[in-house]
């Protein structure tokens, strides 16, 4: 079946390429997000961005609403192209600037395709991108540079990750082990985020889970103190940072109660 999925989605790139190469609405097309940095898999989303000729765009890239479960008749003319549609639902406000995203899924294959729309004297090309058609050429977005002012950026987030840590030991020892499962996660993205501000590495997109799944509340507490010393061993080299509450996470985190654990 996962394999029957893959054959539809790739045909269905096949005929994305061929039909809208021929309309003449489309200046270039292009694959991006997972397609577009080669790391798709068997079940990747179809990530399109649509470069508009000026004298369609007014219409194709119209937005009477940032965010809504509809959309226009031109961009539901184009959609049901490839196929009747299952849901959809318009984003606008993750598109480029001028442009309109749209998440459908197409009916009976449940094939997902996020369309960008962008007019094409606000075009640029993404650096990752995987063309598939271009009839004349888009100027290349520059590679992300990296934040400017890191020590500011480490000071949020690293007074978020102390924040969201006490929430987070509220809700283990509530035993909300999907909240905690879930926060494990985010506190996991910040670790690695303040490493990578503090190393003076840009940002760049990395597939899949961060964390290592915990299923008790012995695991969870444990992969929170494991958190909590990775941030401390981070951030101690940096004296503009306010010291870690380390007395009151200990605190919150005595009141897991050992011998109530589900070990």
């Amino acid at each position: 079946m996962l394999l029957e999925y893959q054959t539809l989605r790739d045909g269905l790139i096949a005929q994305l390429r061929t039909t809208l190469a021929a309309d003449q609405r489309f200046v270039a097309g292009w694959l991006v997000g997972s397609f577009g940095r080669n790391a798709a898999d068997a079940v990747s989303d179809l990530d399109l961005m649509l470069i508009v000729a000026e004298a369609a765009s007014a219409q194709l890239c119209a937005k009477p609403a940032i965010n809504r479960a509809s959309t226009t008749p031109e961009r539901a003319a184009l959609f049901t192209t490839f196929g009747p549609i299952a849901t959809l639902y318009e984003a606008h406000q993750n598109a480029p600037a001028g442009g309109t995203q749209s998440f459908v899924c197409y009916q009976g294959t449940g094939l997902i395709v996020d369309w960008t729309l962008v007019p094409a004297d606000k075009a640029l090309r993404p650096v990752d991108a995987l063309i598939l058609f271009e009839h004349e050429p888009i100027a290349v977005a520059t590679a992300q540079q990296a934040e400017p002012n890191p020590i500011e950026l480490i000071k949020e987030r690293v007074a978020f990750f102390w924040m969201m840590s006490t929430v987070t030991i509220k809700y283990l020892i509530r035993r909300d082990h999907v909240f905690v499962t879930t926060w494990l996660e985010e506190l996991q993205r910040i670790v690695l985020d303040v490493e990578r501000l503090s190393e003076k590495r840009p940002w760049s997109y990395q597939h899949g889970s961060r964390s290592q799944f915990a299923t008790t509340t012995h695991a969870q507490k444990q992969a929170m103190q494991h958190l909590i010393a990775a941030m401390v061993q981070l951030t101690s080299p940096l004296a503009e940072l306010t010291p870690a509450p380390l007395p009151e996470l200990e605190r919150l985190l005595a009141l897991v109660n050992a011998e109530d654990l589900n070990l």
